[in-house]
């Protein structure tokens, strides 16, 4: 089962800040239901200088990816201007190895990806958008390709 919390304004994740969902297969906030998208459209609604994030146990692993792709294409589907960030557990490296059309289509739509998250050993407040060194922030060119920049 997949669970959520949902934050309307994350000043963690993103740029300034964002409304952001926390997704896990623990049990942990909320069992997703057909209401999260028009909350989450709702919240974005409210303000428009936040973006959206989308964090948690990976939204891109096997059993996130579709819920993932659901709620990404919602957002850009209501906000097509909104920047989506998301953080995966992943390298990029990896991710583009075993790529699939579902993930694809979530990267389609992403703007800024996160990778390698949760090694939070590491743990560096003062990183933006990163809790350690050994994380990439990939931000999405013109020309739809990610590019590594992680000042």
């Amino acid at each position: 089962m997949l669970y959520y919390s949902l934050n309307p304004n994350d000043t963690k994740h993103g740029e300034p800040n964002s409304v952001s969902i926390l997704i896990n297969n623990s049990g942990v906030g909320k069992e997703v239901s057909y209401t999260i998208k028009g909350d989450i459209i709702k919240e974005l609604a409210n303000d428009e200088d936040r973006d959206f994030a989308i964090y948690g146990e990976d939204p891109l692993n096997e059993e996130n990816k579709n819920f993932t792709l659901e709620i990404v294409n919602a957002v850009k589907t209501a906000f097509p201007n909104k920047k989506i960030y998301l953080w995966t557990e992943q390298t990029m490296e990896d991710l583009l190895i075993n790529l699939d059309d579902v993930v694809l289509s979530i990267m389609e739509k992403t703007d800024v990806m996160i990778d390698n998250s949760f090694g939070m050993k590491l743990n560096d407040s003062g990183l933006k958008l990163r809790e350690n060194e050994s994380q990439n922030i990939y931000r999405k060119q013109k020309n739809g390709r990610y590019l590594v920049d992680n000042n």
